[in-house]
């Protein structure tokens, strides 16, 4: 049972690290159950990756693509989470 806001706030907690990165992030999920894809975007808008999400921690490889920052989305039926990472 959810007494709070924050409580509810911490059950879905997603932690990237590290960030800024060279080569990998390292994604964390409180719960996986409620979160079903992840789409990796550019500033532009542009979809670079889509995934549907299997686990709790996730690596996302991004060697392929030029330094910059860029906007991790993870979503499901009913809450969606964005995150903005820095390759160098």
């Amino acid at each position: 049972m959810v007494n709070s806001i924050e409580e509810l706030e911490n059950v879905n907690k997603i932690l990237a690290f590290p960030n800024p990165t060279k080569r990998y992030i390292h994604l964390c999920l409180e719960q996986k159950d409620i979160f079903s894809n992840l789409t990796l975007y550019d500033l532009t808008g542009k979809i670079l990756y889509e995934s549907r999400i299997l686990n709790k921690e996730i690596d996302l490889d991004l060697s392929n693509y030029f330094n910059g920052s860029y906007i991790i989305v993870i979503d499901g039926k009913s809450m969606r989470k964005s995150l903005i990472i820095t390759k160098y």
